[in-house]
């Protein structure tokens, strides 16, 4: 996905406190997160998660570059552990470090797959438009159904 930089985790200072929270794409990411900065704080029911446990490939703006990530992250308390999500699994995809913590979450693909139709045919057009993937956008819309997105092989995501 254009929004999506996985070099960008490549530049992250980790500390050895840091934990990554590694969910596959609608598989209870968000969920895993909550739970993780709720434990980790002892409760915080009014936290925008996403901030406080940010995504380590995401960006926010097409023009936004690296460094202004990095450096927010850097920026978070030192006396707190830090939680990073990843839709990467540690492997090629997410480099692996013996000195950080690793909360890796698993669904059904095929529960994941019926998920992952509607959440990409309610996004706006625009987000697309934004980050120059209109194409992408017009290939998710092309499928009248679930079974057809299923059968194909070929979409990229």
């Amino acid at each position: 996905m254009a929004w999506l930089s996985p070099p960008l985790q490549k530049g992250v200072e980790y500390r050895d406190t840091d934990t990554i929270i590694s969910v596959p794409a609608k598989s209870g990411t968000t969920w895993t997160m909550n739970i993780y900065h709720q434990l980790r704080t002892g409760g915080d029911p009014d936290v925008d998660v996403y901030t406080q446990v940010p995504w380590l490939e995401f960006k926010e703006r097409p023009d936004q570059p690296d460094e202004e990530l990095h450096e927010r992250w850097k920026a978070m308390p030192a006396d707190v552990p830090r939680g990073f999500k990843s839709h990467a699994a540690p492997g090629p995809f997410l480099e692996y470090k013996e000195n950080l913590k690793y909360i890796v979450v698993y669904r059904n693909p095929e529960e994941a797959c019926v998920s992952l139709f509607p959440f990409f045919k309610g996004h706006n057009p625009d987000l697309f438009k934004l980050w120059g993937a209109e194409g992408m956008y017009q290939g998710i819309q092309s499928f009248p159904g679930f079974p057809e997105f299923f059968q194909r092989n070929d979409v990229k995501l």
